[in-house]
This record gives structure tokens, sequence and C-alpha cells, in this order.
């Protein structure tokens, strides 16, 4: 069994992002557009690569800013009373994403790294009851030049999930995703639970949590945590594959870059406006990795024989350090 290394994790951070789309399916019945900027300062790598002295001196900064815009298709509903409850919908959601790092002393200085993904659910309720099926479905590409991409390198995903929307404000689903954001065709599970009332919100969808309480009609304070990451072609560089003993597997290999971090801390909201929401978060990005990998082998890239760090893996993690993040979302 292959180790389920950062490009095992970033891959699962994809596959769930289609499912939180897909849990919130009800709360996506208008239009939405969000754009969301984030920061994090120099940081060094957490040990120093071994045989590669000045890799202790290596540092990045990262900057990301990502546009979403997500929008019903149609939507029909069933009268109960004063109250229209969602019968059946077709949402999608359109998401680009724009990572710039700047690395000290590697070959990432001043990179643009681009992600453009679509994806569509469609949502149907079971009779009259609480529970509704989504059907997902979902493409991606990710890469330092979109332009430079062709259809092969796009990541395909596909799904079933159930969810239950009880009336004393609790949710929770189960289904599964079919992805290939894993270099493999796998099948994963997923659970899902949240609890809502007027005033505090609850999710959880492991590894991603957020918990919220509303402090008035315009504030609300929380806490937010989750895993990111994405998986990158680079267009412009092959490599040769080495295995530990310095033998050479396979030349002429692409390169693909697997980031994935963990980030957590509170979370500031205010709507000035119904339909307007402004967001500040402040927190510790940890556990990043940076690794790279032989594209469509899976496996992570080595030094090369002769070279400093000469069969170490090119897989690194970063030290852990504050990162910033600012959002403005609008419902029309």
């Amino acid at each position: 069994m292959k180790k389920f290394n950062n490009f095992r994790a970033t891959a699962l951070v994809m596959v769930l992002s289609v499912v939180f789309f897909a849990s919130d399916g009800l709360a996506q019945l208008k239009r939405k557009l969000s754009l969301n900027f984030d920061f994090i300062s120099l940081s060094k790598l957490e040990d120093p690569i071994p045989g590669f002295p000045a890799s202790g001196e290596a540092e990045w900064e990262m900057f990301t800013g990502e546009v979403e815009f997500s929008f019903p298709l149609f939507a029909a509903y069933d009268t109960q009373g004063r109250h229209k409850i969602p019968k059946r919908a077709l949402i999608s959601k359109l998401k680009y994403q724009s990572k710039i790092t700047q690395e000290v002393l590697f070959t990432l200085r001043d990179e643009h790294f681009n992600g453009l993904n679509y994806t569509g659910v469609y949502l149907q309720r079971i009779a009259s009851s609480p529970w509704y099926l989504n059907l997902i479905g979902g493409v991606g590409i990710a890469a330092d030049d979109l332009g430079a991409v062709s259809g092969s390198d796009a990541k395909f995903q596909a799904g079933l999930y159930f969810d239950r929307h009880s009336r004393d404000g609790w949710t929770w689903g189960l289904g599964f995703i079919f992805s290939q954001f894993t270099g493999d065709n796998l099948v994963i599970p997923m659970v899902h639970l949240a609890r809502e009332s007027d005033r505090f919100k609850f999710e959880l969808l492991v590894p991603k949590i957020s918990f919220d309480y509303k402090l008035n009609s315009q504030t609300t304070f929380g806490l937010v945590g989750g895993l990111e990451g994405s998986l990158y072609t680079v267009t412009d560089r092959e490599a040769t594959l080495f295995d530990e003993d310095g033998n050479v597997v396979k030349e002429n290999v692409g390169v693909e870059l697997a980031f994935s971090e963990f980030k957590i801390g509170p979370q500031l909201k205010f709507t000035p406006n119904p339909g307007v929401v402004l967001s500040l978060q402040v927190g510790v990005s940890t556990a990043r990795r940076f690794e790279f990998l032989a594209k469509d082998e899976g496996e992570t890239l080595r030094f090369a024989p002769g070279t400093d760090g000469a069969g170490q893996k090119a897989d690194f993690d970063i030290e852990p350090n504050a990162f910033f993040k600012a959002a403005v979302s609008l419902e029309f």
C-alpha cells in the first residue's frame, strides 16, 4: 500500500471541498460571489535536508487570492403554510485560485500557481421526508500556467450523498465520492454532522470544523479550522525519477507540486447590509508541506546523485507561522 503522503492529503482536501459544497446545498439557492485573500509571512524549513546544509536558510512566503461564484441553475419548491421548502435544485460553483510563492534558495522563486474548478450538485428531496439526495460532479485543473496544460491534466470526481435536515437544527449525512484527484481511481466514504440554531452553528467534516456564535444581528464570532491544499502541474520542468539508491527509475517525467497546510484561528464576520458579509480571520498555519511528485507516477522525486541532499526526497515541512485572511461575499 502506498504511503498516505502529502499527495494523498492534498487530494482528500480537494474531495472534501466538493462535499462541503454539496452538504450546504440548501444554503446555495441564491447567487453568491465570494472574494478571499490570505497571507503567510516568511517561514523556514522545520529541519534542514540531510547533506544539504544551505537548506537551513530556505524560506517561503505565500499570498493566496480566490474568487468563487455559486448559482442555482434552477430550483423548485413545495409550500408548507407560509414556508417554501426546496424539493429539487441544480446548483453550480466556479472557483479560481491564484497562489503566489516567494522562495529563497530553491526553485519556486516568485512563482504563480493557479487553479480552476467547477462543481455541480443536483439535490432532490425524497418524497416529503427530511432526507435529501445529492448527486455531485466536479472537474478541476491546477498549474503554474493554465494556458500550457491540456485536457489530460484535468481531474474528475463524482459522488452520491444523502443528508437529513431535522426540525431541531441537526443535519447529518453520509455518502461516497469517486475521485481521480489522488492519481488513483479511489472511492472515499464521507460523514457530515452539523447543528444550527438562532444563535450558533456547528459543522464537522473531518478534517474541517467550524463554530459560529451570533453576537448580534450584524456580528458573528467563530472558530474555523481545516486542512487546505492543491495539486499543481508544473508545466515548464521535467525531472528524472530516482530510487533511494540513486538508480534511475524513469527519465523525462512531468512534475507536480502538492501543497497542504492546516489552518486554525478565530474569525469575525460582519453583515452591514443583507446579502453582504465581511470576514476577518487570524490564526496559525501549521503542518505545511511542499512535495514534488513525478507526474502520473504518484512517487516523490529525490535529489539527484552527486548533488547536495542526494537521495533525499523533495518533500519539505515548513515551520508553523501566523496567517491573516480577509473575505467578502455577496448574495443576490
